[in-house]
């Protein structure tokens, strides 16, 4: 099964079938979660069970509404759709057809998640330990592909070290991204939460709650791969608060999820401060898109800008979108906007076949919220738009417990996720 999880485990975003399974929720959590956004009523009471809709719903919009999901998007129904020609050719008999768009999600899914590279040496022992503590050896290694074979496409791997004690070895991939976006996303409607609490006591004794809940992502090295770009962010632009580290990720990893590869030339070289000479090399090695390489070279670029106070920019209400990318030497945000959307149009299946309608439904839905909030610059009381739009989506699959659930019809999401589950589990057999 590929998904993303959160830390618990207790929700996780299916890439297979882009549905949000909840372990313990059931439909009337749904229910609330869309009356208090609508209603903008943010109350400590639901906290824990809605933002769970924030986290995993920004897994699924990074998913069909960025450039790059949306090409991941466009490989997984390429493959669905041969998967189920090749059975149907095999069951009537015929000969046995290709399964080159099987092998080329397979490859992307590989590429985008690179769990081979990961590895955790040591536990942390002591809560005494702060982000700063944390030193990072960088070193390239090479994508491999799924036979285990290393591709010629770049790749960071980065050792944490505190104290020169090695606890963890992660690539910075696809995957992290997506995690601090849906860990900023959590964030900011907790803050939301937070902020609606009247009593000032209790305010005071849930925001300790709050940050002692997010530190864990910074500090613990089973967590390191959904947490690398706000170690970078925090480390290497001294931001001293999690908050922002996790918001300027997200804004990074906005730009990084949809910059279309034909701008990779044209990012402005970096003098190797932060990635000692690694994002020029990886820039000029890359054959297509691979966002976190962005991500480093727009994060190269910024601290390298003496002019530029990044705590200053991120604490206006509207984020200046252009002014990165005119660091970096890219196109103004609204001509790049223009540009992603033309590429999104232009991504089609390679098979068509009995589930393209749902590659077509999921790309109109992603690429009219693309055009409706993003590059918006707007980087706080963002999440309650994507609960309501995953909410709205009805993508969801609740297993908690559910006695009104049990005499009714399974939704076609669930039908949806146990079928597409399974050719996964097939398709790498």
């Amino acid at each position: 099964m590929i998904k993303f999880a959160n830390v618990e485990t207790i929700a996780s975003y299916n890439l297979m079938s882009q549905t949000i399974n909840f372990r313990d929720l059931i439909k009337k959590h749904q229910n609330l979660a869309l009356k208090n956004v609508n209603n903008e009523n943010y109350g400590s009471d639901s906290i824990e069970s809605i933002k769970l809709f924030a986290h995993e719903g920004c897994h699924f919009i990074d998913h069909i509404s960025t450039l790059s999901g949306l090409r991941i998007l466009e490989k997984i129904y390429s493959a669905i759709n041969e998967f189920e020609y090749f059975n149907s050719e095999l069951s009537a008999g015929r000969e046995r057809p290709a399964i080159d768009n099987i092998i080329a999600f397979l490859e992307l899914f590989n590429e985008w998640k690179q769990q081979p590279h990961s590895k955790v040496f040591n536990k942390l022992k002591s809560s005494n330990i702060n982000i700063k503590d944390w030193a990072f050896n960088l070193s390239e290694d090479k994508i491999l592909n799924i036979r285990g074979g290393e591709t010629n496409n770049p790749i960071l791997t980065v050792t944490f070290n505190s104290s020169n004690i090695p606890y963890a070895k992660v690539p910075f991939t696809m995957e992290s991204l997506w995690e601090t976006n849906a860990m900023y996303a959590e964030l900011d409607y907790h803050r939301l939460a937070l902020m609606s609490i009247e009593d000032g006591d209790q305010r005071l004794i849930e925001v300790a709650r709050f940050e002692n809940t997010y530190k864990k992502y910074l500090y613990d090295p089973e967590l390191f791969v959904y947490s690398t770009a706000a170690h970078f962010t925090s480390s290497f632009a001294n931001l001293g608060s999690f908050f922002y580290a996790f918001k300027f990720s997200k804004l990074l990893s906005d730009i990084s999820l949809n910059l279309p590869f034909k701008y990779y030339n044209a990012i402005k070289k970096t003098k190797g401060t932060l990635f000692r000479g690694l994002v020029n090399s990886f820039l000029a090695e890359s054959t297509d898109m691979q966002p976190p390489i962005v991500f480093m070279a727009l994060l190269e670029n910024i601290v390298e800008d003496g002019d530029f106070n990044i705590e200053t920019f991120l604490n206006d209400p509207i984020i200046d979108l252009n002014t990165i990318l005119q660091i970096n030497n890219l196109p103004s945000k609204n001509i790049l906007k223009k540009e992603i959307i033309l590429e999104m149009e232009n991504i089609n299946l390679q098979v068509d076949n009995v589930q393209s309608h749902l590659f077509i439904y999921f790309k109109k839905w992603g690429i009219d919220f693309f055009d409706q909030l993003g590059f918006n610059g707007i980087y706080e009381g963002f999440s309650p738009a994507y609960i309501k739009f995953v909410c709205l989506m009805d993508n969801c699959v609740f297993q908690g417990w559910d006695e009104k659930a049990l005499f009714e019809e399974e939704t076609k999401a669930f039908i949806r996720q146990e079928l597409f589950n399974k050719y996964f589990n097939l398709m790498i057999t």
